[in-house]
Formats: structure tokens, C-alpha cells, sequence
């Protein structure tokens, strides 16, 4: 019988062996069987029966296979899939690095514009803090002015003059020509006469 099982009708004389409870089949004919080969004999009941269990295991091999089949495409579509989304994965990663390299440089610049900033801010609160200082200095200056306006605008002429002349020089004229004097205004010819050296001076 061959690899294919396909039952095969050959005609057999059976003849009594000594060794008890054999019997010897010669097949008569031609047939394909070589010397050395062992033949199965079986009824065709359990020939019958041995074809359906072979078909059914191939049913069953059959069916593994595409299932088998299903399982590879189903594996390799979710492979692909994990592919495409590894891919754009790692573009959004690539464009994510890129951002961030410019931010990065972008950041550089800032502290870069910030330090120079900062330093401007110094320069300029020092100077600012000077023209406090010289502003301060000004106002004080301006006030002692007004205050000087004020109080020579508040008094007379005459009292203004004999403030300023110092104590150390003394009238030569007499009384009543300094009442005259204060009374008229006249500056010209006012003679001092300095306590220390007798010096005659005009302011």
C-alpha cells in the first residue's frame, strides 16, 4: 500500500505456517511492494475507519495552517502598525529635539539680552542715584537762594548794605548825617574807618 493510503485489492493465497497461530499471504500478480518492505493487512472495516481518522487529521492540519496563516498576517499587521507608530514616534521626537535645541538657544539669547539689561539697569540706577544726589544738593542750593531773596526782599535796603559791611569798620560821619543818609539813600562818598589800623576806606 502506498504513502497515500489508497486501498488497493490484490488477490492472496493463504497457506498454514508450523509456527502456530500465523499464516503466510502470497500476493499473486504484479504489485509494487519490494522484497524487504512490510505490508500491513487490514479489514476494510478498520481501513474504513483509519481513512476517516486521517482524513480528519488533515481537516484539522488544514485548519491549523490557516489559522496559523491568520495569526502571521494578524501579527504582521500589528507589527506594521507598531512600526508606523514607532516611526512617528520618533519624528515627533526628532521635531520635539529640534524645539528644543532652538529654545534652548532662544533661552541663551534672553539671559544673554537679560544680563546686558541688567547691567544697563545698574548703570542707569547709579546714575540715577547721583542725579539724586546732585538734585538734592540743587534743591538745597535753591532753597538757600530763596530763602537769601526772601529775606532781602523782606528788609531794607540800607539794613541789607550795613549786614554786609563787617563789624571791624565804623561810620566817620556823625549821627545825623547817617539818619540823613538813611532817609535819602546816598551812598557816595560813606567813609569807614577800620578800629585796628585807622585806615580811611570807601566801600
Amino acid at each position: 500500500m502506498t504513502k497515500n493510503m489508497h486501498k488497493r485489492i490484490y488477490t492472496a493465497t493463504v497457506r498454514e505456517e508450523p509456527v502456530k497461530n500465523s499464516k503466510l499471504l502470497t500476493l499473486e500478480g504484479e504489485h509494487d511492494f519490494g522484497e524487504d518492505e512490510t505490508v500491513i493487512i487490514m479489514g476494510e472495516k478498520d481501513f474504513n475507519q483509519m481513512q476517516k481518522m486521517m482524513e480528519h487529521q488533515r481537516r484539522m492540519i488544514s485548519s491549523f495552517e490557516v489559522m496559523l496563516e491568520e495569526m502571521k498576517n494578524a501579527e504582521n499587521a500589528t507589527i506594521g502598525h507598531q512600526k508606523e507608530i514607532i516611526t512617528e514616534l520618533n519624528n515627533e521626537c526628532s521635531r520635539f529635539m529640534n524645539e528644543l535645541s532652538d529654545t534652548h538657544s532662544r533661552l541663551e539669547e534672553l539671559y544673554g539680552l537679560y544680563d546686558s539689561l541688567n547691567g544697563k539697569y545698574d548703570e542707569i540706577m547709579t546714575r540715577n542715584f547721583n542725579l539724586d544726589e546732585q538734585l538734592k544738593n540743587k534743591v538745597e542750593e535753591a532753597k538757600q537762594i530763596l530763602q537769601n531773596v526772601y529775606s532781602i526782599k523782606n528788609r531794607h535796603p540800607l539794613t541789607y548794605i550795613k549786614e554786609r559791611i563787617p563789624q571791624s569798620y565804623i561810620p566817620l560821619k556823625s549821627s545825623s548825617e547817617s539818619k540823613k543818609l538813611s532817609h535819602g539813600y546816598r551812598r557816595n562818598n560813606d567813609k569807614y574807618k577800620l578800629n585796628n589800623d585807622k585806615k580811611i576806606i570807601s566801600p
